[in-house]
């Protein structure tokens, strides 16, 4: 899939795109569904290296094991802490992590305005893009927010959207 991307983008003339590259894994999987973190980061990094695109990648994760192994041995590399269920206080949001990635990915339903502008203030320079925003008024919500991104199913929908005035 990297290859083709690739050579479409030459084929077409445009610049080189950036790729988010999520890793699911979960303790309970090592082994049996997946490597065990260290492992499973080396062979998706051989990958992207292989595919001359890792210094154009977000590597995301819900699981922060995944994350702490990225960031000792490839702490070059951009990451995004996925979140699902709960969000933890603003103050102590990465604690757990023991750094602070380049992203942050929550579930959309878990913020709102106020708590953007928090996250703003408390980490001025962390990219804010939330998912899996779908709905026409869900993406205008999470647009008037001012988020680095937004991850949706439906691109052509946000496209489409972004070129309206707010």
């Amino acid at each position: 899939m990297l290859q083709q991307v690739e050579a479409a983008c030459q084929q077409l003339g445009r610049p080189l795109v950036g790729y988010s590259v999520e890793v699911k894994s979960t303790p309970a999987g090592d082994t049996i569904y997946h490597p065990e973190p260290a492992s499973f980061v080396a062979l998706v990094v051989a990958e992207l290296q292989a595919a001359g695109v890792l210094s154009r990648t977000t590597l995301l994760s819900f699981d922060p094991r995944i994350l702490q192994v990225t960031r000792r041995a490839y702490p070059g590399l951009s990451l995004c802490l996925l979140v699902e269920d709960e969000l933890p206080a603003v103050s102590t949001l990465f604690a757990d992590l023991g750094f602070e990635p380049e992203s942050f990915g929550p579930d959309f339903h878990l913020l709102s305005a106020e708590l953007v502008q928090a996250l703003r203030i408390a980490y001025p320079s962390l990219r804010l893009v939330p998912w899996t925003v779908n709905s026409d008024a869900d993406l205008r919500l999470v647009r008037s927010w001012k988020v680095d991104g937004i991850t949706t199913d439906f691109p052509n929908q946000l496209l489409k959207l972004l070129n309206d005035p707010l």
